[in-house]
């Protein structure tokens, strides 16, 4: 088939991505059908409530390294599950596994803390994408890329019910 075609291209490295995107795990948030991409076209990298730490940021700059991308972009979005999770009161978060815990943990710190809880959940998405490019910002290799001009990191929020995504400048 043509498709099939077209990944094999892919995979075989004639096509290059113009963009890394760091979106969330949740069903519903694959950056390809979001931006209207095919396969190879976006360097993929999904994790829950779009978290920023040192291995998502290794994938990131592995990317860049390899694929020579302009743009990363992390994409949040409203109605998270990791979000709602880490935003969820203590008594019911303990009950969580340990590995959803020290997600919802270093979720709540990007967020703004759990004091948090009260405030709109698109506020904390925001604040969860801003985080993400800030830490991306802070590597010296990303860092040196930006100020050659080879480089944007973005922060972005997409919104299900409206089928946009809102870019966060």
């Amino acid at each position: 088939s043509e498709r099939g075609e077209k990944e094999k291209g892919t995979v075989s490295g004639t096509n290059s991505p113009f963009a890394v995107v760091v979106s969330c795990s949740d069903m519903g948030t694959a950056p390809e059908r979001i931006f209207g991409c095919g396969h190879g076209e976006i360097a993929s990298i999904r994790v829950a409530g779009n978290l920023v730490d040192s291995v998502v940021l290794g994938s990131v700059i592995l990317a860049v390294r390899r694929y020579a991308c302009p743009v990363v972009v992390v994409l949040g979005h409203d109605a998270c599950l990791a979000l709602n999770t880490a935003l969820s009161p203590d008594e019911f978060l303990i009950r969580e596994p340990a590995p959803v815990i020290r997600i919802a943990e270093m979720l709540r710190e990007d967020a703004g803390g759990p004091e948090k809880n009260d405030h709109d959940h698109h506020d904390c998405a925001r604040s969860l994408a801003r985080a993400g490019v800030a830490r991306i910002r802070d590597d010296s290799f990303v860092g040196e890329r930006m100020r050659e001009g080879l480089l944007r990191v973005v922060p972005a929020l997409y919104l299900h019910d409206a089928g946009v995504v809102e870019w966060l400048y």
